[in-house]
């Protein structure tokens, strides 16, 4: 069994909310933590196990936790809850291990507020450290890293915290061949508070313990509030009015098929297509048009390109007014309302200049 731990013990001070950063919610509708494994079992990972405190979990579940771990990633997974609050990661990792004496296999070990991807198979007996290129990925704040340099074997040869020797950044992705060289690297360190799971991994270097440099593919870093906002913002929910909007408006009671005809605008399909693309854009339309006609419009929708979008029909053919809330995490304005001239191709152009205000 390959586990792979996620210590959540920190206070998320540096985001300043009311609750730690790894349970906010992702756009999609998970937590930050679990949209961040999304892709582990690639990694071999077996058993997911997130070490936390109990006192984050006085209105939270910890079992649908560890349910929406297993569901979104297809790993089994448990929350396994501190009583009290550690100084480090290294400690947090240690309660776990001391908990579980008889446990000495391959782990890993990785960062709550991130995503991450490798280029190639992790090998399950041996010590690893996954980095990216500053150069590859120049979004990230380097200030809070870790950094690497290896060899002509990528073997890792140094490793400094917050100090810059290199372009090279620890992502938080780390594999340890057993506990037992974990545990032996921990315990020649003489003190236990201040220290970081970069110490650990240089006091076994220094010994000789060898470290494969494994590159991501993939990186997305959610570190500090606002690299976690600044990458929210990519996903939007836009409603869509179709009449004369995304196609041209008809009267229900034309002689020349009314409701019957769809003619898609195709500048204002191009731009919400594009976004729709990655999955970053729902799309939920709306219309007058009475559901009679919801084949025919989730044809001609599928037809056009979209996809995983959702069609509200009978709509009132009046103004209409969206109430949404917003938070530190979701900051105001969390809504905004954009006016389109009937049949108007501009789309494309009233977009591009209401993100040029912001």
């Amino acid at each position: 069994m390959s586990k792979l731990l996620v210590p959540a013990a920190g206070l998320s001070t540096r985001y300043g909310l009311e609750r730690p950063k790894f349970l906010l919610q992702h756009p999609v509708g998970v937590s930050m933590l679990t949209y961040g494994l999304r892709d582990v079992k690639k990694l071999g990972v077996t058993r997911v196990v997130v070490i936390t405190l109990a006192e984050f979990f006085y209105d939270i579940d910890e079992n649908s936790l560890a349910k929406e771990v297993s569901d979104f990633t297809g790993v089994d997974a448990e929350v396994f809850l501190l009583p009290n609050r550690t100084q480090n990661m290294v400690e947090t990792l240690l309660k776990y291990i001391e908990a579980n004496p008889d446990w000495d296999d391959f782990f890993m070990v990785k960062d709550s507020d991130n995503y991450i991807s490798v280029f190639e198979s992790i090998s399950q007996d041996s010590n690893f450290i996954a980095y990216a290129n500053l150069n590859d990925f120049p979004f990230v704040t380097p200030g809070n890293k870790s950094f690497i340099e290896y060899d002509e074997n990528h073997i890792v040869v140094n490793i400094a915290e917050k100090r810059v020797i290199s372009n090279l950044i620890n992502v938080g992705l780390i594999g340890f061949s057993s506990v037992t060289e974990f545990l032996y690297g921990m315990k020649k360190i003489t003190k236990l508070s201040d220290i970081f799971l970069s110490d650990v991994i240089r006091v076994l270097i220094d010994d000789g313990a060898g470290f494969q440099a494994v590159k991501v593919s993939e990186y997305e870093d959610w570190g500090v509030l606002g690299d976690w906002l600044k990458y929210a913002r990519k996903f939007l929910t836009f409603f869509v009015d179709l009449d004369g909007t995304l196609c041209r408006n008809e009267h229900p009671l034309s002689r020349n098929g009314g409701w019957s005809n769809f003619e898609i605008i195709p500048e204002n399909a191009e731009l919400l297509l594009k976004g729709n693309s990655d999955a970053s854009w729902q799309i939920i339309f709306t219309t007058s048009r009475s559901e009679a006609h919801r084949t025919q419009i989730t044809s001609a929708l599928t037809d056009a390109g979209f996809k995983d979008f959702q069609l509200i029909m009978g709509l009132y053919h009046s103004k209409r007014i969206i109430i949404n809330d917003y938070s530190k995490s979701n900051p105001y304005p969390s809504s905004v309302a954009l006016n389109l001239e009937r049949n108007s191709r501009s789309l494309g152009g009233i977009l591009e200049s209401f993100w040029a205000d912001k």
